[in-house]
């Protein structure tokens, strides 16, 4: 099908005129400051303190951003990007960004890709008045849009559609382009990458928060590399400036912890609900006679198998460790039945 672009030469979002980006959210919060967590543990103590970031308060967040390391500028990497790519922008994950994050900052240019040129074009808020929306029906035609140097191209399609975009547009792209992907299980996206771009100029970025958040203020972006944080400061500067929060780490530990945090979650809750709907009791009486605890377990099962993120749920299922977080579930359930069978004893 075809690939449409949008290319511009971008002046800050929704053609404003480029400024400098400013010194606080929109919510007045000073995106420089730490931000603290209702979690006891940050997934960085997890995957282990960055060496250069030891006076890092623990449940520190956005604050990271000033603590990176300098914008990449030995032979192969890159400076800080100047020109914006997101293959996918139409729809899903990738409009989202476009909407709420990607654009609040002035870019030289930003070209927005997907197969859905409807779509793309009809983005509103995705498109400025400073951004044409041009068609091809060969990638190769989209060259002169893509292949400027200090681009940061993003990746947000389907799992099973990253290869396709790899083909075509990694030789359209600079030799200095930083490139990532969009995706809840990294190691499978990193490693397809990393095959055929340089590691450093390579990241991943997970959000953790679906489509329906209004805004990213107060929102957590996962920024991964294939073994260690990436080098992107431009990315998390952006992501503090809008009053979200960003952790890092590698792709392999951010798939050990997500396989916790959302695969098994996702199956804990979804086996819940099959019990108490199995049940053969009256669901109405059941949710009259309703405890707190029960309301709040109930309530995240429905958000779970909501129409609108059985897709996601089930490739998380798919592609982060669903059969092992089956056998640890079914593991602890037996624990748990020891436990209750030798205090009846």
């Amino acid at each position: 099908s075809a690939i449409s672009i949008a290319s511009s030469a971008h002046q800050g979002h929704r053609g404003q005129p480029e400024t400098a980006p400013a010194a606080t959210s929109a919510s007045g919060v000073d995106p420089t400051a730490a931000r603290t967590r209702s979690n006891p543990t940050q997934l960085s103590e997890l995957w282990g303190a960055r060496a250069t970031c030891p006076q890092e308060s623990p449940k520190a967040g956005v604050g990271r951003a000033a603590l990176a390391s300098p914008p990449m500028t030995t032979s192969g990497a890159t400076a800080e990007p100047t020109t914006l790519v997101v293959v996918g922008a139409a729809a899903g994950m990738g409009r989202w960004l476009v909407d709420h994050l990607l654009l609040s900052r002035p870019w030289d240019r930003a070209v927005l890709a997907d197969a859905d040129i409807a779509s793309l074009r009809s983005s509103a808020t995705a498109l400025d008045s400073a951004t044409t929306p041009i068609v091809v029906t060969e990638p190769s035609e989209a060259s002169a849009h893509l292949s400027h140097p200090r681009t940061a191209a993003l990746i947000a399609v389907p799992r099973d559609a990253v290869e396709g975009v790899l083909d075509w547009l990694l030789p359209l792209l600079a030799h200095d382009a930083v490139v990532g992907v969009v995706t809840a299980n990294q190691s499978a996206g990193i490693d397809a990458l990393a095959r055929r771009w340089p590691s450093p100029q390579v990241f991943g970025l997970h959000p953790l928060f679906d489509v329906s958040a209004r805004s990213a203020e107060g929102q957590t972006l996962l920024v991964v590399g294939p073994d260690q944080p990436p080098d992107t400061p431009w990315l998390t500067d952006l992501i503090a400036e809008a009053g979200a929060i960003s952790d890092s780490g590698s792709a392999a530990d951010h798939d050990a912890i997500m396989r916790y945090v959302q695969t098994l979650t996702h199956q804990t809750l979804v086996s819940f609900a099959d019990a108490v709907t199995s049940s053969g009791l009256d669901l109405q009486n059941v949710w009259e006679a309703r405890t707190p605890v029960f309301e709040g377990l109930f309530g995240l099962s429905t958000r779970v198998l909501a129409e609108h993120q059985q897709a996601t749920v089930a490739d998380i299922q798919l592609s982060t460790g669903g059969t092992e977080a089956a056998d640890e579930l079914t593991a602890a359930v037996a624990r748990w039945k020891r436990t209750v069978a030798s205090q009846m004893a």
